[in-house]
C-alpha cells in the first residue's frame, strides 16, 4: 500500500467519525473567501 493511500484512508476514516456539525463546519471553512464575499454582497 502507498503512502498516498494510506494517508488518503487516514483522512476518509477522520472524516466518517466526525458529527455532522464538524463536517459540516469544516466544509463551510473550505469555502475561499472570495466566493463567500461574492454571495454575501448578493444577498
Amino acid at each position: 500500500m502507498t503512502h498516498a493511500l494510506k494517508g488518503e484512508l487516514v483522512r476518509l476514516l477522520e472524516v466518517r467519525t466526525m458529527s455532522n456539525f464538524e463536517r459540516r463546519k469544516r466544509r463551510l471553512q473550505s469555502i475561499p473567501l472570495d466566493v463567500l464575499a461574492e454571495a454575501l454582497n448578493r444577498a
